[in-house]
């Protein structure tokens, strides 16, 4: 397993420096190239099983050019010391040492009599591993909340400092107010005027995703939808149900939901997907199926230059797609035809591929009704506590339009009445990842494309009801 994840991202990173695929989303021009990165993975500064510098050099040595370290509610600044005794068997200071050296790995004694290990900061860790135009480690920082039993988590990236967070009554009290106190945080910074800038501390244009909503089933596509100020959410966290049970849908479900509530009824943008890691563990792959390991979930971003700027900005404005393997060379939609090309990138080994197109009509009916309740066993004392569900929406949100078998490459026009489309590339060849129980596609997931007319529509209309109500 472990050789196939690796197999697949050096892939991705051969794709990424091959010469520039067509333009992405139509937003930029030709000299923009792909780069593969991770945006949600841990280290010692939090529940992860190894070093900063080590957690980062596992993407570096395995084909990725970006990763964004987010520890929970911690965006070091200063180096720190750990007691990692626990670890011993996996001997993460002797793998340390291997890769940077004896004179690396430095300890102390606390009052104790304890050995502890050097952390380096978020920013000490940048100067260690950043490799110019080839690696990029971005500082991060998941935010980590919860309301009454249900955990609140998002990821902030690209930060300056710790955001912390807070707690209110309910899930969506405590995601915007969480997200709000993220783009505070990004508000605090000027961007400064020139290219040569770019990377300047104080420019921090910040991308934020709600993480895992299916994990214990904490967030649904209501509150998905409602928390306006986060960017993405994840699609794929490998092994937090993201193919949902019998009482609640997918995360793919989910998403379009979102979608089409934050278009409707919020008259905002998409909400973008994302596929990540939660990397916890960096050291045991025999057990990979249920261990929180790298290499399974990325993200590949389209921009002009590896900067923590540049691929923030294209995180922001959804010029990204989500793969768990799958490698596209084109994802181009012309505004003008209103056409979404995609093709697969010829080095990316798949024998066969299912491509589907995706979308929501402009007149979809957004009636809903409440889903069957359910009840979780909980971990404490024998109870069970009531499961958060989506509500129950017309199988007309989310509707594939259009399907490809057997070909890498297709196109698909998008008619007067469509909200967005959105496109879904699956490796029919391969059986699939198996993590924690669910068996996830080897696949790649565009974000919702030719959305930005009906929006302006909506918007219009709205502008239109509310003066004639005065």
């Amino acid at each position: 397993m472990k050789r196939l994840i690796v197999l697949t991202l050096l892939l991705a990173g051969v794709a990424a420096q091959m010469s520039p695929p067509a333009m992405a989303l139509g937003r930029y021009d030709r000299t923009q190239k792909w780069y593969c990165g991770n945006t949600h993975m841990h280290s010692f500064w939090s529940d992860g099983n190894h070093f900063p510098e080590m957690a980062a050099s596992w993407y570096k040595n395995n084909g990725y050019q970006f990763v964004v370290l987010t520890d929970h509610n911690n965006r070091p600044t200063e180096e720190g010391w750990k007691d990692i005794s626990r670890y011993k068997a996996e001997d993460p200071a002797g793998t340390l040492a291997n890769e940077f050296g004896h004179d690396h790995v430095k300890t102390k004694q606390d009052a104790k009599g304890k050995t502890l290990h050097r952390l380096l900061s978020y920013d000490a860790v940048s100067k260690l591993v950043n490799a110019h135009g080839e690696f990029l480690f971005i500082p991060g920082e998941e935010l980590t909340s919860k309301a009454g039993r249900n955990p609140v988590h998002m990821s902030a990236i690209n930060t300056g400092k710790t955001i912390g967070v807070v707690q209110k009554g309910t899930v969506l009290e405590t995601a915007k107010a969480n997200a709000a106190r993220a783009r505070a945080h990004e508000k605090s910074y000027t961007p400064p005027n020139t290219l040569r800038q770019m990377d300047h501390p104080d420019t921090r244009p910040l991308f934020l995703q709600l993480n895992h909503p299916n994990w214990r089933w904490d967030m649904t596509a209501e509150v998905l939808a409602a928390t306006t100020d986060a960017d993405g959410f994840e699609l794929i966290n490998p092994g937090c149900h993201n193919l949902g049970d019998a009482h609640s849908p997918s995360t793919e479900r989910m998403w379009d939901i979102a979608t089409t509530l934050r278009l409707k009824e919020f008259l905002t943008k998409p909400i973008w997907a994302v596929a990540s890691d939660d990397t916890h563990n960096y050291h045991d792959f025999e057990k990979n199926a249920t261990k929180a390991n790298p290499g399974r979930g990325f993200v590949m971003v389209r921009t002009t230059v590896l900067s923590t700027y540049h691929i923030s900005q294209a995180l922001k404005v959804g010029n990204f797609y989500a793969s768990t393997g799958v490698v596209l060379k084109t994802v181009e939609f012309d505004p003008k035809t209103r056409e979404l090309t995609v093709e697969v990138d010829p080095a990316d080994g798949g024998k066969s591929y299912t491509i589907e197109f995706i979308g929501t009509s402009k007149t979809v009916s957004m009636d809903s009704t409440p889903a069957p309740a359910h009840r979780d066993k909980s971990k404490g004392k024998g109870k069970s506590v009531p499961r958060k569900i989506t509500r129950i929406y017309s199988k007309e949100i989310g509707k594939v339009l259009q399907t490809v078998k057997g070909k890498t490459a297709a196109t698909f026009k998008l008619p007067a009445d469509l909200l967005y489309v959105r496109c879904k590339v699956t490796d029919t060849s391969h059986k699939g990842y198996t993590w924690r129980g669910e068996t996830i596609p080897r696949a790649a997931w565009t974000q919702p494309v030719g959305w930005e007319p009906a929006l302006a529509e909506l918007k219009a209309a709205a502008k239109t009801k509310a003066k004639a109500k005065k």
